[in-house]
């Protein structure tokens, strides 16, 4: 279902020309979303929950060579636990915050 939200007409006058204007319109429309299926709703959390594993199985392991302590890591095993982390939280955000294709379309006529 598409809607169009509102139009808007701008004058943009032109210094020196007491009367002439220009008219710029501005369409915009807004569609409904579709509701985002079980089936990505799943492999977001599928994604999600082996990002978890991976860096908490990195952290574990790298707890009992090197200690509680990340900032006596090597800098290499923090960095590469910075990265897992990460990545673990980027798929938390996109099963949280789903993007929803064609929200939007922008039209100019």
């Amino acid at each position: 279902m598409t809607r169009a939200l509102f139009a808007i007409t701008l004058a943009v006058g032109t210094p020196g020309w007491a009367h002439a204007a220009e008219s710029l319109a501005v369409h915009v429309r807004v569609t409904a979303p579709a509701a985002p299926t079980k089936e990505a709703q799943e492999q977001l959390r599928q994604k999600s929950e082996a990002a978890q594993k991976v860096y908490v199985d990195l952290q574990q392991a790298l707890k009992k060579q090197y200690g509680k302590d990340p900032e006596k890591w090597p800098p290499d095993q923090r960095s590469e636990c910075q990265a897992a982390h990460d990545a673990f939280m980027e798929a938390q955000r996109n099963e949280a915050i789903q993007p929803i294709p064609g929200l939007f379309e922008i039209s100019s006529q």
